[in-house]
């Protein structure tokens, strides 16, 4: 007997620990791109900070290819701290040189990524666009209503800005995967109904990108959590926002869907590793946990050799941005 309706997603396997990821979205972005960070995948997440609309989306990917940091001239101060349009409230700061320098920081970490990522993971959070003096922003920053213009954009639009855009970076590299979703949070500032058609024009977007473009794949974590799961227990404590449990059974179709077997076949004995680096014993000087140590550093060890053998390609100059390191801290 079924209890469940599940949503079907293709097997396209097109990421391996030898892949390099970039994620830009909605903080649905930062849900599995944190997975994926911890078993150790090679990732560069939110440069800009989490953006919910597809033109700011866009916006950071066109910065990203002109290679061009961002000035003291784009900040702007409002309620003591220096701001920019472009990037989450997370980079502000009080001094405009620490703003400046926490964005430049990241940017050019990202903008170095670029060129060598061969999966881009793009969340659409919202249609719903807020236009300072005509600039689309990523971010209000609790500056007051009438200070913006709202304006829903529509799936043709998204449309003629995306398929120029991941085309010219998919010349640019090859073998360039690029998996869309549409996050699964519900904004509650905007009525449900209104909610309803704002995610209907984003998933008809990425549905429409999916199949004009044959390197890009829709992945259906909205699907999956309103249609699949539909229950408050897969849910956080404010109803919206996915669950721990939420996220981890998202995450299991997502693996299933993207991830070779060798590499699926991996993902338990990080875990495992993960665990015990997490642990934190009550008595540190007994022989029994000495030994537990010195079994999760061999374990460690080979770990890495073996991550470090999936890497097949450098940067230039030996410069890199580091996997998150397997480091033994008891």
């Amino acid at each position: 007997m079924k209890f469940r309706t599940v949503t079907p997603v293709a097997y396209t396997p097109c990421i391996s620990h030898s892949k390099r990821l970039l994620l830009l979205g909605s903080c649905f972005s930062e849900n599995i791109g944190n997975k994926l960070q911890a078993y150790r995948f090679q990732t560069v997440i939110n440069p800009f900070g989490v953006i919910y609309n597809p033109f700011s989306i866009a916006q950071s990917l066109e910065r990203l290819i002109e290679n061009r940091p961002f000035s003291a001239e784009e900040l702007f101060e409002a309620d003591g701290l220096w701001h920019s349009w472009a990037h989450h409230g997370a980079f502000s700061h009080r001094e405009q040189s620490r703003t400046l320098q926490q964005i430049n920081a990241r940017y050019g970490e990202a903008a170095k990524w670029l060129p060598y990522v061969d999966g881009l993971i793009l969340t659409f959070g919202s249609s719903w666009v807020y236009y300072y003096q005509d600039y689309p922003v990523a971010n209000c920053h609790k500056l007051p209503a009438d200070e913006f213009t709202l304006r829903q954009i529509t799936v043709e639009e998204i449309i003629d800005r995306y398929v120029p855009l991941l085309t010219d970076l998919q010349k640019r590299n090859k073998d360039l995967r690029v998996i869309l979703s549409v996050s699964p949070v519900r904004y509650p500032a905007t009525a449900y109904r209104s909610n309803s058609t704002n995610k209907a024009i984003l998933l008809l977007a990425a549905e429409a990108l999916s199949r004009q473009l044959d390197f890009v794949h829709y992945f259906p974590a909205y699907e999956i959590l309103i249609d699949d799961l539909r229950d408050y227990r897969f849910y956080a404590d404010d109803l919206l926002h996915p669950s721990v449990l939420g996220v981890e059974c998202i995450w299991q179709r997502f693996t299933e869907a993207y991830l070779d077997m060798p590499t699926r076949r991996l993902l338990p004995r990080i875990l495992k590793i993960n665990n015990a680096l997490a642990h934190r014993p009550l008595h540190n000087d007994t022989e029994s946990y000495q030994r537990f140590v010195r079994q999760t550093d061999a374990q460690v060890a080979q770990l890495e050799a073996e991550l470090k053998s999936c890497v097949a390609k450098a940067l230039p100059e030996n410069d890199t941005v580091p996997r998150e390191s397997l480091t033994n801290n008891h």
